[in-house]
């Protein structure tokens, strides 16, 4: 009877596993998922305590993501190395620690803030996809004479490689969703990002109005024909680096494509928009850089369009009166001063 008892338990155990893969796989982002793994594992195997942690391959340390449990705030600061503490010797390793008495295991370390030699017993798993360890998590059992039995080291097992699958998946989609709005060279919003956001803005009423400044290289071309298209690249991130630096907290840094760039955010009371046209004008007048040897200026042309949210051509209206404006910018120059373009076509020379 005993044993009949056990195995439907276990078959119980192994259809709610089921269930619980089925749900991370649904989960829509990285952050949903990690908040449903920490649930769905203390169904599966209660504990007092639990940790989902990312590996970080280049540094070598595990980076705590979900903290449930007593010292959370400590726990969250740790960086354990590669082979520091069970849950690095299982990264470091590739295999599961289950650890009992773990307050008395050589191998466990010690959390900053937290009492020494507490009595808890410790499972820790690697997140081991395509050979590598993407993550770690450990559940706890705290206090004298806790204990995970052999059944539920084995559940948490299962559990370890149907998050691995989840995890693999939730990357993989966030990754896509990034190349789909984001510039693979620049690391700007790409041109659907950029409609995108500035629709979502358009609707948030969080601001009254947007503004949006268009950004143009004066004559980029004459930089990859001068200088060679590897060369290009590097200015087009010097340039996207700039001007996140000069766009308000905030903002949407976009680049258009080829060397047109955007900043779109909604002003404050606190917001100057002339100060930030100039800032961005001033980081482009001229920007220099040194390529192979060589010193390169360049610079660029600045529109501006401010409109008032509600607007039903709203993003119509920010883009033509941006292009307007920066058209402007590069060719109407004071009597007797040389246009921006002539100034650009005369560095480039000189410094090539």
């Amino acid at each position: 009877m005993t044993k009949t008892c056990e195995c439907g338990a276990l078959v119980a155990s192994y259809e709610r596993l089921t269930a619980l893969y089925h749900d991370l796989l649904g989960q829509e982002s990285l952050a949903a998922l990690l908040e449903r793994a920490a649930e769905a594992v203390v169904e599966l195997v209660p504990c007092s305590s639990l940790l989902i942690a990312e590996a970080d391959v280049e540094q070598q340390v595990i980076v705590p993501l979900v903290v449930r449990g007593a010292w959370q705030e400590e726990t969250l600061q740790m960086r354990p190395r590669f082979g520091e503490g069970l849950i690095g010797w299982a990264a470091a390793n590739g295999r599961p620690v289950l650890a009992n008495e773990a307050h008395l295991d050589a191998r466990a370390g010690q959390v900053v803030g937290t009492p020494d030699d507490e009595p808890e017993a410790v499972m820790c798993f690697p997140l081991i996809s395509g050979g590598a360890v993407v993550g770690a998590f450990s559940l706890y059992r705290e206090g004298e004479g806790q204990f995970f039995t052999d059944a539920e080291f084995e559940m948490a097992q299962r559990f370890a490689d149907a998050m691995t699958l989840a995890l693999a998946n939730a990357k993989a989609r966030e990754q896509l969703l990034y190349l789909a709005r984001n510039d693979y060279l620049t690391g700007c919003l790409n041109r659907r990002g950029f409609h995108q956001e500035l629709q979502a803005l358009a609707t948030s009423a969080v601001s009254s109005s947007l503004v949006l400044l268009l950004i143009d290289l004066d004559d980029f071309k004459s930089v990859n024909d001068l200088h060679g298209h590897a060369t290009g690249d590097q200015l087009l991130r010097q340039v996207a680096d700039q001007l996140r630096s000069a766009a308000p907290e905030g903002s949407v840094v976009a680049r258009l494509g080829g060397d047109e760039f955007a900043i779109l955010f909604g002003p404050t009371s606190t917001t100057d928009t002339a100060a930030v046209a100039a800032s961005v004008r001033h980081t482009l007048a001229p920007l220099t850089f040194v390529s192979a040897g060589k010193a390169i200026s360049v610079t660029g042309s600045v529109g501006l369009a401010e409109e008032a949210v509600g607007n039903t051509s709203l993003e119509e209206r920010l883009l033509r009166v941006a292009d307007e404006s920066m058209y402007r910018d590069k060719n109407v120059e004071p009597i007797g001063k040389p246009g921006r373009r002539a100034l650009r076509d005369q560095t480039i020379h000189e410094t090539g």
